[in-house]
């Protein structure tokens, strides 16, 4: 094979390897997780472009986040596949083979030849030690919650950013220092970073992972072409600050202190290290148990511990002589020469994988009052790109003189794809997905029952079953989190026939909300949103349509469209109301209409079938 011919074939097989797993995705809808929130329930991405729609996509601090590059993405799906929620997934699966690809070509630019590489083995081994180690990121199980997740494309798209700007910031070095080539590159890579900032603002780390990366490569960082990333970096975290508090999302851990959160964050990282050795029992949204310990607590200590004396350890060794050659310089005036220390070797991929890994993650711990999260399979996706270069030293040592390394290389890359084919599965529905949860995190998660509670009600009208799910997530935890749970508790509750016991939770939901709001919907933050005061009066009016005051419900709904004409909801309570009068007709109209817009959070998609049957009984 001529070796012209290598790297493309090499790209095409990461490509199509990486997104194989994935393939089922393709028939999957939405997860009441987000996914609603970010695509069908922003009227910009289903209603026509204008300016002002694409000024709020660089506007909007909606969902607490920043990330104008993320929602344009979103817009395109409705504009090119028309909201497609199979093109929707396929275009996270794509990306995240386009990202293997890049991965691939970022791990030759380590340790091909002529690169800084590891020994300088032949080109083709060390293409093939690069593919090995950039397939073990990609078809890892801990990707499945960043590629099969709709909501989780930032992720996708941060890192695709990231690696194509770091593949420019190192060609930059095969340039000399002042040239206008090198500039250009270095320019371009700033662009990138930008826009990796603009689509998850935990790309604000860059820099500094772009340092390391730099540091394995030549031996030594050129500090003063830091300094416009560095300030990208500071300007991409104050605006994800502001989005943050705008949203209230610093309110979710703002009761845990700080040693509690410190704690959880050395749990989370001893999650992460033992989950990439052993990715079993994978769940989504594990929340934070305070003031329980957090799940693998000690271990958690332990494995922190060893990562802090390792990375100290190597520090100290790569580093020690360097640093007194710095000392003695600014004493005498004269500046270092040279790399600092040399480029490539075994020691130095070790403290750059692992310092990588750990900077990549930091911003997710935990440690700031963010979200109810104690940790999530989504957020490995960045720092495992700091472990693929450590497998790719590894392998390509190996591949000079230890011939059964391709062996098990391609068995364990046969592992991660069938464990992660069969993760996959457990995303095709709510039910799957966060039953799952329950059973590997805790079988109390209040908003794992949530959502379940949900899914009962809205497609298998389980009435009993939702009730349950309700009942064990409010008993666990009534705050504002739960906030979009509770009107669809209460309308089980009132289709149950307990309109007592539903009065009594309208009136705690009202009071909850009135005081989220103080009675001001500009105030109206991340928990309270998806609410307005006006749906006092709608759950009002469902506990009289289900007693049989239709008067009562009628001058209920009349006040409520005043303030929120043409609703969903009170489109679906009239067809209840039209129904119960012995107007079909008219029921059958209001239920059309209300089943025609899904950007209310209050979805009845279990009342599609029986829509259909009241049309077939029509004359």
């Amino acid at each position: 094979m001529a070796r012209k011919h290598l790297l493309p074939l090499l790209a095409a097989a990461v490509w199509l390897l990486t997104v194989l797993p994935y393939r089922a995705t393709l028939g999957y809808g939405l997860i009441n997780l987000d996914d609603y929130q970010y695509t069908v329930e922003k009227s910009q991405n289903t209603g026509p472009v204008s300016g002002a729609s694409l000024a709020w996509l660089f506007r909007s601090f909606d969902d607490a986040i920043w990330m104008p590059v993320t929602r344009l993405s979103y817009l395109a799906d409705f504009k090119l596949w028309g909201g497609s929620f199979g093109a929707m997934h396929a275009v996270n699966v794509a990306a995240h083979g386009v990202n293997a690809v890049l991965l691939l070509l970022l791990l030759l630019q380590l340790f091909a030849p002529g690169g800084g590489c590891l020994g300088r083995p032949p080109e083709g081994r060390a293409a093939a030690a690069c593919a090995l180690a950039a397939l073990l990121w990609s078809l890892h199980p801990l990707r499945v919650e960043s590629v099969a997740w709709v909501a989780s494309r930032k992720d996708v798209l941060a890192v695709f950013f990231m690696l194509a700007a770091w593949l420019l910031w190192l060609r930059r070095l095969d340039r000399p220092e002042r040239s206008a080539a090198g500039q250009a590159y270095g320019v371009a890579a700033v662009a990138a970073f930008a826009l990796a900032g603009m689509s998850k603002p935990t790309a604000m780390t860059w820099p500094l992972l772009a340092g390391l990366l730099e540091l394995f490569r030549t031996g030594r960082v050129r500090w003063r072409d830091y300094a416009v990333p560095v300030f990208l970096a500071c300007v991409v975290g104050a605006v994800a600050g502001m989005a943050q508090r705008a949203g209230g999302a610093m309110a979710g851990l703002a009761h845990v202190p700080l040693y509690g959160r410190a704690w959880n964050a050395a749990a989370a990282l001893g999650i992460y290290t033992w989950k990439t050795l052993c990715p079993t029992g994978l769940a989504v949204q594990c929340i934070n148990r305070w003031p329980d310990a957090p799940r693998f607590g000690l271990q958690g200590l332990a494995i922190s511990a060893v990562l802090g004396l390792y990375l100290a350890a190597a520090f100290l060794g790569l580093f020690r002589r360097p640093l007194r050659a710095a000392l003695a310089g600014l004493r005498t005036g004269a500046a270092a020469q040279g790399p600092w220390v040399a480029p490539g070797t075994g020691r130095l991929a070790g403290f750059v994988g692992a310092a990588f890994a750990l900077a990549a993650v930091a911003p997710t711990l935990g440690l700031s009052a963010f979200g109810l999260h104690a940790f999530a399979d989504r957020f490995t996706y960045l720092p495992a790109l700091g472990l693929s270069l450590l497998a790719a030293a590894g392998l390509t040592r190996l591949a000079r003189g230890f011939r059964p390394a391709a062996a098990l290389a391609a068995a364990a890359l046969l592992l991660c794809g069938v464990l992660t084919d069969r993760q996959v599965g457990y995303w095709r529905d709510e039910k799957t997905l966060f039953s799952r949860t329950l059973e590997f995190d805790l079988p109390n998660n209040a908003y794992a029952h949530g959502i379940l509670g949900c899914y009962s009600y809205e497609v298998e009208h389980d009435l009993e079953g939702a009730r349950r799910h309700f009942e064990v997530a409010l008993r666990q935890q009534r705050t504002r989190s739960l906030n979009a749970f509770h009107p669809v508790y209460i309308k089980v509750l009132a289709e149950l026939g307990e309109t007592a016991l539903a009065k009594e939770e309208t009136q705690l939901f009202t009071a909850q909300l009135a005081e989220a709001t103080q009675g001001d919907v500009s105030k109206m933050t991340f928990d309270t949103k998806l609410q307005s005061p006006s749906l006092g009066l709608l759950l009002y009016a469902l506990i009289a349509v289900e007693e049989g005051d239709l008067e009562l419900a009628r001058m209920h709904l009349d006040r409520h469209d005043r303030l929120l004409p043409d609703a969903p909801w009170a489109l679906f309570l009239r067809g209840k109301m039209a129904l119960k009068e012995g107007e079909k007709a008219a029921a059958v109209r209001y239920f059309e209409r209300s089943l025609a817009d899904r950007t209310t959070f209050l979805r009845h998609r279990f009342f599609e079938p029986e829509l259909q049957r009241l049309k077939q009984e029509l004359p």
